[in-house]
């Protein structure tokens, strides 16, 4: 049985859901990239944690904590991380209590 009405778009079913896998694709590479950048800083001599979004895509997900200077006294002449420069946007503020 023929369908009643002619096709009126040019793209065939096949390259309709070869779009739709493309895309899908697409959106769960942006969605592990976007995850990848969650992480929890805990900042040098204070007790409050931040859920952060890093400035890339890190493999760790808790950075920071310590006491004041302890990352300027273990590496010293590093330069400093993102994490203790400030580079990053706070999501959520955490309390350790």
């Amino acid at each position: 049985m023929a369908f009643p009405f002619p096709k009126t778009d040019s793209a065939s079913h096949v390259e309709r859901r070869a779009a739709w896998r493309w895309l899908s694709l697409a959106f769960l590479l942006f969605l592990v990239l976007a995850v990848l950048q969650v992480d929890v800083v805990h900042l040098e001599g204070d007790h409050t944690s931040y859920l952060v979004l890093a400035p890339y895509p890190t493999l760790g997900f808790v950075h920071g904590g310590g006491e004041e200077g302890h990352y300027r006294r273990t590496h010293p002449g590093a330069p400093l991380p993102w994490w203790l420069v400030g580079r990053y946007l706070v999501l959520a503020e955490l309390t350790d209590g």
